[in-house]
């Protein structure tokens, strides 16, 4: 009785590590405000690119140091560490984002999409607009990476 008693409290404890330890699948917003996000310039996936002729995004400059924060309101917040852009950033220190739309606005009126969310990347697209006359030379999309 006694080996039987404790081959079924064993037998209990196992199964509720097996079939108790599920990874959760972790959630777009999990992963964004997981952690501090830097500009990139290197597209780990290329193959999440929109359809049609692509610019990546140039950190260069003064950007290079700048770190973007996601919050879980749908609020997003770009820092410049040393603050040399801080006057070319004025209109772009808080913006929103909807990742159940996909949807990233930058400034007052630029809205792109959210193509990925990995631990790797985030990956943001705006499409170039010309009202003016058509390029043909002209990107369609500019495209955003974040590490």
């Amino acid at each position: 009785m006694k080996k039987r008693l404790s081959f079924v409290i064993a037998l209990a404890v196992i199964c509720t590590f097996i079939f108790g330890c599920k990874k959760d699948k972790e959630e777009p917003i999990d992963i964004l405000t997981s952690k501090t996000w830097k500009w990139a310039a290197v597209d780990k996936n290329p193959s999440t690119n929109p359809k049609g002729k692509i610019m990546y995004f140039e950190n260069t400059g003064c950007l290079k140091d700048d770190v973007i924060y996601f919050y879980a309101t749908g609020n997003y917040e770009i820092k410049n560490p040393d603050s040399r852009c801080s006057m070319m950033l004025d209109g772009f220190r808080k913006n929103t984002f909807n990742i159940s739309s996909n949807e990233f606005s930058f400034g007052s009126d630029r809205l792109g999409t959210i193509a990925e969310v990995s631990k790797k990347q985030v990956k943001i697209y705006f499409p170039i607009r010309l009202y003016v006359v058509p390029d043909g030379a002209m990107p369609d999309y500019l495209v955003m990476i974040l590490e």
